[in-house]
């Protein structure tokens, strides 16, 4: 006798149900990584230009942007 479709689909589909779940967990974890150092990557500059007002030349910044991107 063959193997039933359930003990060949079964298997199948948890590992893709992980595969999905990892690979969604790491563009999570790039989009927070990049955004993290964008946002450092203003503040350094605010940091430089405007050291007593560093946190509403960022504010200034954001809002200019659109949110922090490259």
């Amino acid at each position: 006798m063959g193997r039933s479709p359930w003990r060949v689909m079964v298997p199948w589909m948890a590992g893709m149900l992980i595969a999905l779940l990892v690979g969604s967990w790491l563009v999570w974890l790039s989009a927070y990584i990049q955004r993290t150092s964008a946002e450092e990557d203003v503040r350094r500059a605010c940091r430089h230009v405007m050291p007593e007002t560093v946190d509403r030349c960022f504010d200034t910044v954001v809002i200019q942007r659109g949110g922090v991107r490259r």
